[in-house]
């Protein structure tokens, strides 16, 4: 069995991993997530353009009117569909209707986009969102293309918005032999036409992995069937439904709360290290039940549990048994009373030090698990982190 470390990525705003951010100002006018004015398409492949509108355009009580005038070369061929929080950038609205204009004397055509007149609340925060996937001929490019965006509502009109458009080089699905290049993906798109587009660009990229975050998502046939059958490995991120499943076998598995009651679905890592043997046979299982599902050649231990962020420390702070090992890991006298603002003032990077072992144990727990399941799956481990400043707000490090 092999063991590779995995980092969160994302591919032309296709598979991005969701991380807390300020609530930002709703926009004005039309814009590129995430660059404003500026975005990327590439020659001979599909790749989506991120839109975020106005909220007052969903407020007349009229449809939106969104029209985009592009290279005539440049086609729009699909539009992201998903009705699920974890897209990103968020949920998507999706157009009523898309209408393919003339070849217009200036090279270009314009396409009209009739929007609906409301959007779910969940969808504003910038401002409505939707992804316009877009594929350049194949002997377009290099260089920059300009686009116009024109949004009009009732009697509302805003002001023409233009957009500077890089059109990469064609893709030649190139991939390295021995590296893995992979992405992640919440599987919340339900246009069976886009994920197949955009399925081909990702191979075309020389990606080679795919990995799933929500397999409680999956329907058939999804973007990862449509990855494996075009010749891509599949994996799934295999981190939180496990130890829920521990906590609902294992009663007495499950971590404290302040007032000493059990936390449903939470688990006492020290308890499953103490039970070894058990939690692993459960682990193998659960694991045969994944396989049999899908045919997965990558399981992502996803760790993303915060140790110590904004002066107070974070996990199992009340578990007579957690507290113990972490006494004794520590060396801290045993008259020295461990509250959270105990701990939080004088052993911090002890307690840090402690969640990075706990992190570690449980890798290794389910690596062994993963071993006696298939010896030739591919383990890998993801921390989540996403910058230098939050390294202590993580235990995968």
């Amino acid at each position: 069995m092999k063991t590779i470390a995995m980092v969160g990525t994302g591919f032309v705003g296709l598979l991005l991993t969701v991380s807390a951010a300020a609530k930002p100002s709703p926009t004005t006018n039309c814009k590129l997530w995430a660059r404003g004015s500026e975005g990327y398409l590439c020659a001979g492949a599909a790749t989506p353009l991120w839109l975020t509108l106005p909220p007052p355009a969903f407020e007349t009580g009229q449809r939106p009117v969104l029209q985009v005038r592009l290279d005539q070369r440049v086609r729009i061929v699909s539009v992201g569909e998903s009705p699920s929080r974890f897209i990103q950038p968020w949920s998507l609205i999706v157009p009523e209707r898309v209408e393919r204009g003339h070849r217009e004397p200036e090279g270009t055509r314009t396409w009209r986009l009739i929007l609906p007149a409301q959007v779910k609340e969940h969808t504003i925060g910038e401002g409505p969102r939707l992804a316009l996937l877009c594929r350049p001929a194949a002997n377009m490019g290099p260089g920059v293309t300009l686009a116009t965006l024109r949004l009009s509502s009732g009697d509302k009109v805003w002001e023409p918005v233009k957009l500077a458009l890089n059109v990469l080089p064609p893709l030649h699905g190139q991939a390295p032999r021995r590296i893995r290049i992979g992405a992640f993906t919440y599987l919340g798109y339900t246009n069976p036409t886009y994920e197949a587009r955009i399925t081909e660009t990702a191979l075309a990229a020389g990606m080679n992995d795919l990995l799933t975050m929500r397999e409680e998502a999956i329907s058939t046939p999804t973007l990862l069937d449509i990855f494996r059958h075009r010749g891509g490995r599949i994996g799934t991120v295999y981190g939180w439904a496990d130890r829920q499943a521990i906590a609902e076998r294992f009663p007495e598995a499950r971590r404290l709360d302040a007032s000493g009651q059990p936390i449903p679905q939470r688990i006492c890592y020290c308890w499953a290290f103490a039970h070894r043997e058990e939690v692993i046979s459960a682990l193998t299982d659960l694991l045969r039940g994944h396989l049999q599902r899908r045919p997965y050649g990558v399981i992502i231990n996803d760790t993303e549990e915060p140790a110590f962020a904004d002066g107070k420390v974070h996990g199992d702070l009340y578990s007579p048994l957690t507290l113990q090992r972490f006494r004794e890991r520590a060396g801290i006298p045993a008259g020295v009373e461990l509250s959270p603002e105990v701990i939080a003032e004088r052993y911090a990077q002890e307690w840090v030090d402690f969640r990075c072992w706990e992190s570690t144990e449980w890798a290794g727990l389910l690596r062994e698990a993963i071993k006696r399941v298939d010896p030739n799956l591919v383990y890998g481990y993801y921390s989540g982190y996403h910058n230098a400043e939050a390294k202590a707000d993580r235990t995968g490090q």
